[in-house]
């Protein structure tokens, strides 16, 4: 069992053991008043979220509407549900390559380009 002499006090941040139970915690850290995000932070927040919503929206139309595009294009309802799993596949591509872009030259550049 561990020691009660490897407490690391009540210093914020240091791992600390409970005298009752053999497990680790981490003692809960006062949040810093600039610790709140920016507006700026927010507000791409706020729009990442409305695009990410628009692409569920046009994804949910387009399945809704497959039987009026067949019948106006003409065409399969296997070929366009094939259309609209690759519109999909496309989006969650450009969406993981757009993330990993974000976290190699920040945000508000990727979101730029």
């Amino acid at each position: 069992m561990l020691s009660a002499t490897l407490t690391g006090g009540s210093i914020p941040g240091r791992w600390v053991v409970d005298r009752h139970t053999p497990c680790l915690y981490a003692p809960p850290v006062p949040a810093a008043a600039n610790d709140a995000p920016s507006s700026g932070s927010t507000r791409l927040s706020i729009l990442l979220a409305m695009a990410m919503f628009v692409l569920v929206v046009d994804t949910s139309l387009m399945n809704v509407s497959i039987s009026a595009v067949v019948h106006d294009l003409g065409t399969t309802v296997s070929g366009v549900q094939s259309a609209i799993a690759l519109e999909a596949l496309v989006s969650a591509a450009f969406i993981l390559i757009s993330s990993k872009v974000g976290d190699l030259i920040g945000r508000k550049k990727a979101y730029v380009i």
